[in-house]
């Protein structure tokens, strides 16, 4: 079989083991996921010009708590809720897990999504016109 894929989204499991699952179109949609977060594309250049992938630059700042940082600086103050964000941030991250093992099944991906989004409604509902939301400070 010949597979064809986008830098930066293809299962490294599947550069490895030339397999392909449901888990690795799992970590295709964590990827996505991050780039809506982050404003990224899946491959980026670093200061050194050397090529950084999407999921292991995020995964540094969030093993660090540090999910300001991977927050796209464009997405206006005040337009989301982190209560809604950090799960969403959590399960992408997952989703971009190394192994296909250790990623979330495709029923949990909808619950803690389906969850972000109500959180992120109510939020939404509760804040119409008021100020910035409760943001950790960037740092």
């Amino acid at each position: 079989m010949n597979v064809r894929g986008t830098r930066g989204y293809l299962d490294p499991e599947y550069n490895a083991l030339h397999r392909l699952t449901e888990k690795s179109d799992t970590f295709s949609v964590g990827v996505v996921f991050l780039e809506l977060i982050s404003g990224k594309p899946p491959l980026f250049p670093t200061k050194t010009n050397a090529e950084m992938a999407l999921p292991e630059w995020a995964r540094a700042h969030l093993q660090k708590n540090q999910v300001n940082a991977i927050i796209d600086s464009n997405l206006p103050a005040g337009s989301y809720s982190m209560d809604s964000l950090c799960p969403f941030a959590h399960i992408a991250m997952r989703c971009c897990e190394p192994y296909g093992a250790h990623r979330p099944e495709l029923s949990e991906l909808l619950a803690t999504l389906t969850k972000a989004n109500k959180c992120q409604a109510e939020w939404a509902k509760s804040h119409r016109g008021q100020g910035p939301s409760r943001r950790v400070p960037r740092r």
